[in-house]
């Protein structure tokens, strides 16, 4: 009886192991298929300051180390770069001027960790500390030509402190999107498609050859 007691014993713990080593084996079939460049589809959002943004996110997802060394959740740095397409108003001083529509082009990158938490979940966790934002004066266009009742002060002058004042505003909206971590629910990837659902949204990643 003890020698069958001892075999089911040693039976049910290579089951055990068999469904750990089953788990974990799922884990990193998951981050082997995800590591690489992915790109996503134009995301729009807006700030506080009427500032409306539509963003294409690229996600480099770096091979990680846990892959290697064998632990149980794949965990590798990312980083995202954003093409961004912005759009907002300056108020004019003068009672008879129209507030002035601007248009301006950015480009900005945050890094942070993804985690593989499941066969079919990842956590991504960004640094706020990372972002960058860069918007060229020289891509900043207006819908009219002056700001103010003053002719002389024309949108082409004012452009370096447009462009600074846009940064500025588009850095603390970026850190609210990027801030906390966001979890990648129901992750399949198929071929050079990568689909996931995020706050009951879903969303499509492109593999970039």
């Amino acid at each position: 009886m003890k020698t069958q007691g001892l075999l089911l014993g040693l039976l049910l713990l290579g089951g055990t192991a068999v469904s750990i080593t089953s788990c974990e084996s799922e884990e990193k079939r998951l981050a082997s298929e995800m590591a690489g460049v992915w790109t996503g589809t134009p995301d729009t959002f807006t700030d506080s300051q009427a500032v409306t943004a539509t963003i294409t996110d690229t996600y480099c997802f770096s091979p990680d180390s846990a892959l290697l060394s064998g632990k149980k959740y794949p965990i590798g740095p990312v980083e995202v770069t954003s093409q961004i397409q912005m759009n907002t108003q300056v108020l004019a001083s003068g009672d008879a001027q129209e507030p002035l529509s601007l248009s301006a082009s950015a480009i900005a990158s945050v890094r942070g960790t993804w985690t593989v938490t499941d066969d079919d979940e990842v956590s991504l966790a960004f640094d706020p500390q990372t972002l960058t934002v860069a918007i060229d004066p020289d891509q900043v266009a207006s819908a009219g030509g002056m700001i103010g009742t003053q002719p002389s002060v024309t949108i082409d002058s004012m452009k370096p402190q447009v462009a600074a004042n846009l940064e500025r505003n588009l850095h603390t909206a970026l850190q609210t999107r990027f801030s906390g971590t966001r979890i990648m629910e129901d992750v399949k990837v198929k071929g050079n498609m990568l689909k996931y659902e995020a706050g009951d949204r879903d969303f499509v990643l492109t593999r970039r050859m």
